[in-house]
C-alpha cells in the first residue's frame, strides 16, 4: 500500500491539508 511508502511526517501533512481545505470550504459555504 502506498501508507508503506508514505512517512509519518507526510501523513500529518496529508490531514493537515486536507483539514484546512475543509475548514476553508465550511468558512466560504458559510460566507
Amino acid at each position: 500500500m502506498l501508507l508503506n511508502s508514505l512517512s509519518e511526517s507526510d501523513l500529518i501533512q496529508l490531514l493537515v491539508l486536507v483539514f484546512s481545505s475543509e475548514c476553508s470550504c465550511q468558512h466560504s459555504s458559510t460566507l
